[in-house]
């Protein structure tokens, strides 16, 4: 099991209410091995913070990504000024008091400054349900404290009136989160309405629903458009789907996936390896297998069955998660010498497979395809020391539940209504002059 986190924050630029019921927050995207290296890296630009040194060279510690967007909001009366970190993957907004006991001001040794902490004691508007809170995460980080309501401010045309929150006054992380999943992700015993669904009974959207927009890796901004849609931003249909839900109810943002149609040109594996006479049952290939695929093919197709399965969108998480089964089939479709490499957290395959023309074709029930080119799926993670050789690892690792990641999703545009339960789908179009703006009714 993971217990590392590679954080991808999407850093928030001056959010702007774009009209009547709709509201866009434009965001940019830093890496780091963890979330204070994050921070630190995005104000001083030290890429060496993200590297750890082993007996080969300088490698990338990748092991269980997540992603997170960093928003400033004010609390209170007078207000207090705290950044949060946007969640898609949590639905509580829980802030750092300055109570907290893990302060160096209250003589502990985080320093909470960076990202500010609210006094409830000094708000006039706070009112305290009285009630506990407690949440921990993956990098076992956790949060104890004390449910309430507030002013919450995001700007000045946006202002939250009784917004439902925590106030943690022990916690180990120095940063609150702002979650905007389904209710039914809260921590809290009963569930209430949290910043999404007050955002719409406060009049400033018409639907708890909202788009993702991505650009390429190369670009690393993007934006999310609560209450709307912005047609200029895809190909092709947008074609909706159910969400499936999960024990009856509606928790997470998942489709059904049926296959993953691999597609390789020549030269698309550097390795001598080996194909086997036969695949995984669950692959079919175009062509004949033979002992030199780099050497010999022009061109290979292999379709992996992934069995209808429920795959999770997650903007939260960098990589993509598949059952073992299913990885190892992708991997004797790309490489099948391909190895796991403890020190990068993943296999490591050929970085040749990165060149254009390789691509995954991900098929949704038939209704939607979208296209993930190789390069933004085979990652450049560290050098061999010794030999100069650039070392790649399969952005897909080993999971229980399916995960489509990052890594997937700046190449499919994504809108979430989690109030007719659907998740509608495109082929991304990286356009970030024009505009085609529709609320969602």
């Amino acid at each position: 099991m993971f217990v590392r986190l590679f954080w991808v924050v999407f850093l928030f630029t001056v959010p702007v209410l774009c009209g009547d019921g709709y509201y866009k927050l434009d965001f940019a995207i830093r890496k780091g091995s963890k979330l204070t290296d994050v921070v630190k890296n995005f104000m001083e630009e030290l890429d060496s913070s993200f590297t750890k040194r082993d007996g080969n060279g300088t490698l990338l510690d990748l092991e269980n990504e997540s992603a997170f967007y960093i928003a400033s909001l004010s609390i209170g009366t007078p207000a207090s000024e705290v950044k949060v970190l946007v969640d898609t993957g949590s639905a509580d907004l829980w802030v750092m008091s300055s109570k907290n006991s893990y302060c160096s001001s209250n003589g502990g040794s985080m320093d909470c400054s960076t990202y500010g902490t609210y006094s409830e004691d000094n708000s006039t508007t706070f009112e305290s349900n009285n009630s506990d809170f407690s949440i921990s995460y993956l990098d076992q980080t956790f949060a104890k404290g004390t449910w309430g309501q507030d002013t919450v401010e995001l700007t000045d045309d946006l202002v939250i009136e009784g917004a439902n929150f925590a106030v943690a006054d022990s916690t180990d992380s120095n940063v609150g989160v702002l979650g905007i999943a389904y209710t039914q992700l809260e921590s809290a015993d009963t569930v209430y309405d949290n910043l999404p669904v007050q955002m719409k009974q406060q009049g400033f959207i018409k639907k708890v629903a909202y788009s993702m927009y991505l650009t390429s890796a190369e670009r690393n901004t993007g934006s999310v458009l609560f209450g709307a849609i912005d047609h200029a931003k895809y190909t092709g249909d947008l074609v909706s789907f159910d969400v499936v839900p999960k024990n009856g109810q509606n928790v997470y943002l998942q489709i059904t996936l049926s296959n993953i149609q691999v597609t390789l040109v020549s030269n698309s594996t550097e390795s001598s390896s080996v194909v086997p006479t036969t695949l995984a049952s669950s692959v079919t290939s175009s062509t004949s297998p033979h002992p030199t695929i780099a050497a010999v093919l022009k061109k290979r197709e292999a379709t992996i069955d992934t069995q209808d399965v429920d795959a999770l969108f997650d903007s939260g998480t960098t990589l993509t998660y598949f059952s073992q089964d299913v990885l190892d089939s992708i991997l004797a479709a790309i490489d099948p010498s391909a190895e796991y490499n403890s020190n990068i957290g993943g296999y490591q395959v050929p970085c040749s497979l990165r060149q254009e023309g390789n691509k995954f074709t991900y098929n949704f029930d038939g209704k939607r395809e979208i296209d993930v080119p190789l390069s933004d799926m085979v990652m450049e993670v560290g050098q061999n020391g010794t030999t100069g050789q650039i070392i790649c690892m399969l952005g897909i690792v080993s999971g229980d539940t399916t995960i489509l990641g990052d890594n997937f999703m700046r190449h499919c545009y994504s809108v979430f209504d989690l109030e007719d339960n659907t998740v509608s789908i495109a082929q991304m179009n990286y356009d970030d002059i024009n505009e085609d703006i529709e609320i969602i009714q």
